[in-house]
């Protein structure tokens, strides 16, 4: 009788186990031999190569958090993470990444409950429809053939973004003192995230725009602070003759 084929397939999980207790990156050794109808096994085979033989795999490591895109917005989220291979991967392809999120809910637990947003073998991943300031919780994993890595730690975020455009500023004399400017605006669509200064830029005769800081300093940190919160500010008359070097009665043009 002839035993066919020749060879056999053991499961990682078996080598890894008592007796054999190998460990991740050890090679498997292996010797061979044969038996027949008289008693006994015959001599054994050299051992197998210790360098080039299969080595131990096991899952993949624990990722880095993943990293929101710049691109993202107050209304739109993506996700980027980077892919793991080598050892980090279990010494065996990843398979896929997964993305986890709570979808807004606090109470939900990252490493059991988190809901699945994609699983595939991508490093991004948008999310659509999210909504402005609310907190949101991601985490990665990723899988090999022995199954899936513990989850990265968790990326916590509110989806902001830039202010929109500011409506154009009302410019007039300041009811309260004729011998000032008033600038006032409207506050903008702040896209869930809070201003923290606004730039009020005059036009000087040359076409330019330019700021004027002593009366009008839209920042926060800034010599007239209280510009922000109010959304005005008034510049006396020889002032802005002075910064933009218009001639008597032209009109005073202004952007915020």
């Amino acid at each position: 009788m002839t035993v066919t084929p020749l060879r056999c397939v053991v499961p990682m999980s078996d080598l890894t186990a008592a007796p054999f207790n190998y460990v991740f990156q050890d090679v498997v050794i292996v010797r061979v031999s044969a038996a027949n109808s008289y008693p006994g096994f015959g001599p054994a085979s050299p051992r197998s190569d210790a360098l080039t033989g299969a080595a131990i795999r096991v899952l993949p490591v624990q990722m880095a958090a993943p990293t929101e895109d710049s691109s993202s917005t107050d209304a739109t989220v993506t996700m980027n993470w980077v892919a793991i291979s080598g050892t980090d991967a279990g010494n065996s392809a990843v398979i896929a990444y997964s993305l986890y999120w709570d979808g807004g809910n606090a109470t939900l637990d990252p490493a059991t409950s988190f809901l699945p947003l994609v699983d595939d073998l991508v490093q991004t991943f948008t999310v659509n429809s999210v909504t402005g300031g609310m907190t949101y919780r991601f985490v990665v994993t990723s899988r090999n053939i022995y199954g899936y890595g513990p989850n990265s730690a968790v990326t916590t975020l509110q989806p902001h973004d830039a202010p929109g455009k500011t409506d154009i500023p009302t410019v007039a004399l300041d009811a309260l003192d004729l011998r000032q400017v008033k600038i006032s605006w409207n506050a903008p669509n702040d896209h869930s995230a809070p201003i923290l200064h606004y730039q009020i830029l005059f036009m000087k005769v040359n076409g330019q725009f330019v700021p004027e800081l002593t009366s009008c300093d839209g920042s926060l940190t800034g010599l007239t602070p209280l510009v922000s919160g109010a959304r005005h500010c008034s510049v006396p008359m020889t002032t802005l003759r002075t910064l933009t070097a218009l001639p008597r009665d032209s009109l005073i043009r202004v952007k915020v």
